[in-house]
């Protein structure tokens, strides 16, 4: 009995100095720069991230939208935005913009 609270103890020590770093990985990003080119392929991704508590995914901003002659803006969620935000991942979009001036 007495090792397991001195095991207890440890634990709780070990955990307190390490609370804060576990608080600032649940804002990790995963950085999505693949073709994924079905949508299966795609819900594999999504669920891989699921399945290992990533909570936000990058994606570059062309996966985010998909063509809509219906839309008054002519596009709309792509397959997987609506995929991503249905699982609760966050999304942060980027772009390899290469302008030459």
């Amino acid at each position: 009995m007495e090792q397991l609270l001195y095991v207890l103890i440890l634990f709780l020590r070990v955990y307190l100095k390490i609370r804060p770093y576990i608080d600032y990985g649940m804002q990790a990003v995963a950085l999505d720069g693949d073709e994924r080119e079905t949508e299966d392929d795609i819900k594999d991704w999504i669920n891989l991230m699921v399945d290992n508590g990533v909570n936000i995914v990058s994606p570059p901003q062309q996966h985010l939208v998909e063509p809509d002659e219906t839309s008054v803006f002519r596009m709309k969620p792509s397959f997987y935005a609506n995929y991503a935000n249905e699982n609760g991942i966050g999304i942060i979009a980027w772009s390899s913009d290469r302008t030459v001036r």
